[in-house]
């Protein structure tokens, strides 16, 4: 699993085990699904990345914030905005591996009921950018010392990935 950041010409990418989710069949062989095979081999991976901006007001004592509209990310990548924060960029990962919990073959295809899944999320902040407004006082601009607003509002969004 990398630290980095996400890669904009793939933010979300799956490959099946044994499985096509397309037509919604198992098969693990040129025959088809053998009988003896457990249902777990059954299954696919999914990942899925996006990057947020988290901005921190430093010389204002406003706190931080996440733009959600596409307005307000337009007002806060200006000019007169972006000199006045700390602009920290995260990259939100989540990886999901699924296995089938039962396939069932009556049909003459090898069709899976249910999935058990686990989830895995890691968001990373991958910098920070100092306003050229702000003050040299205050929380320094780092990823190793993140102020707790930031960090609060970064681990409410992953929370969301």
């Amino acid at each position: 699993m990398s630290s980095g950041g996400c890669d904009a010409n793939a933010p979300t990418c799956m490959v099946g085990f044994n499985y096509d989710r397309g037509v919604n069949v198992c098969g693990d062989s040129a025959n088809g699904w053998n009988a003896n095979t457990p249902a777990s081999a059954c299954g696919y991976a999914q990942h899925k990345c996006n990057e947020i901006k988290v901005y921190l007001w430093v010389n204002k004592g406003m706190g931080a914030d996440i733009p959600t509209s596409q307005e307000n990310m337009v007002w806060y990548a200006t000019q007169k905005v972006s000199k006045q924060v700390y602009t920290y960029t995260y990259a939100l990962k989540k990886w999901m591996e699924c296995n089938a919990k039962f396939v069932n073959t009556t049909s003459g295809r090898a069709v899976p009921y249910g999935f058990n899944c686990n989830v895995e999320k890691r968001c990373t902040c991958l910098s920070c950018t100092k306003g050229s407004g702000v003050a040299d006082e205050g929380a320094p601009c780092s990823c190793s010392d993140i102020p707790d607003s930031v960090q609060g509002k970064a681990a409410a969004r992953c929370a969301q990935t």
